[in-house]
């Protein structure tokens, strides 16, 4: 199954907030989700963490423009979701897990 430019979007979104809710540096956070939207090849990417929310922008063609921005409730820390997202992440850029 091919995972289209929405797809990859929304799930680099959905890592950054899961990290971010969990307790993880806002640098650390920008750091992850840039690296991954690298390694996805999500064109004109652009992102702002804060301690409260994500702000994320695609520009994938001229036609089309992805953007998210949500309020995300910092949950009780969770060290083991953060460790687990930071080993996807490791793997998606590796290669180890592919964009199709």
């Amino acid at each position: 199954m091919k995972v289209d430019q929405q797809e990859r979007f929304d799930l680099v979104y959905d890592i950054g907030e899961t990290l971010l809710k969990n307790g993880a540096e806002v640098k650390r956070v920008e750091s992850t989700i840039t690296h991954i939207a690298q390694a996805f090849g999500l064109e004109n990417f652009d992102s702002y963490v804060s301690i409260h929310g994500i702000f994320l922008t695609s520009h994938p063609n001229a036609k089309n423009v992805h953007a998210k921005v949500r309020d995300t409730p910092i949950s009780p820390i969770s060290l083991g979701r953060i460790d687990a997202i930071n080993t996807l992440s490791r793997h998606i850029t590796e290669g180890k897990i592919g964009q199709g």
